[in-house]
């Protein structure tokens, strides 16, 4: 692939302000980034956080320096954005382009800028973040490494998200045919289960739980490979959970759904508290 081509599809879409600077120093960034995508092992995020010199890299940039190579998918640029974000980093340039990939064992074979017949082609994204300058090596392999888990996240969320959605539409019908007496507070819960599978809820993980009882406290305990997106591991987010007063009574209350907030915030698409939607599930008695 001709290089002056790659170089005008890198930053086709970035702002003029965004690169008003050297085009010598521009074309040399681009490259550069192609050149670090040229190995990437298969559903694995790839990601540098770097200062660039003329000596190593053949660029330089009075600001630190945030390259990604990943699959194309949803929520990658907002999910790196608060990532930066919540570390308290001021973000000044972003560069997204989006390229079409020929790999054999995780080496970059072809390089296609329009849309690939090739069966084999898949499609990339490459994210450049231009960031205020970090000279510190820990505050660097800090920010690498909080990317690293933000990109897992976002791709065990968008790879499991099918899957949760057959979830929720299988957690409501099951909910449908339970033999609770109060029907209009069973019809408004399905109702409402229906409305997030309808794209209002952005579905980020899932997981079971058997609610054990016992003399002084019930607990809640994980069903061990239920978990899927966010909650895949089982010990994600919490393991078992011991329930005495309010909580024991709510959980065996015929309600059909408990909705909180938990107390940690998304690493994928918007910085928000996560919402718990519980399900019940309801035996004959």
């Amino acid at each position: 692939m001709e290089a002056g081509r790659f170089v005008r599809h890198y930053y086709a879409q970035a702002e003029p302000d965004d690169v008003a600077t050297d085009p010598r120093m521009l074309a040399a960034a681009a490259l550069a980034h192609l050149e670090f995508a040229a190995r990437r092992a298969p559903r694995t995020a790839k990601v540098r956080v770097f200062n660039p010199t003329l000596e190593r890299d053949g660029w330089t940039s009075a600001r630190t320096i945030v390259e990604m190579v990943n699959d194309d998918m949803p929520f990658l640029v907002d999910s790196s954005t608060l990532t930066l974000t919540a570390l308290g980093h001021t973000i000044y340039v972003t560069i997204h382009p989006l390229v079409q990939t020929v790999r054999s064992g995780g080496r970059l074979a072809a390089v296609k800028l329009a849309q690939a017949t090739d069966a084999k082609a898949k499609r990339e994204s490459l994210i450049h973040i231009e960031i205020q300058r970090e000279t510190d090596p820990r505050v660097l392999d800090k920010l690498r490494k909080a990317f690293l888990r933000a990109l897992r996240d976002v791709r065990v969320a968008v790879t499991d998200w099918r899957a949760m959605r057959r979830a929720l539409a299988t957690a409501a019908a099951e909910l449908r045919k339970s033999d609770l007496k109060d029907r209009e507070l069973l019809a408004e819960s399905c109702a409402l289960l229906d409305w997030l599978a309808n794209n209002h809820f952005t579905l980020l993980g899932y997981r079971e739980y058997a609610l054990t009882p016992g003399e002084e406290a019930d607990e809640l305990r994980i069903r061990p490979g239920t978990g899927l997106g966010l909650l895949r591991a089982d010990t994600r987010m919490g393991g078992t959970v011991s329930l005495t007063g309010r909580a024991r009574a709510a959980a065996r209350a015929p309600t059909p759904l408990v909705i909180t907030k938990a107390n940690a915030r998304s690493t994928v698409h918007r910085p928000a508290l996560l919402d718990h939607v519980g399900v019940k599930v309801f035996g004959r008695n």
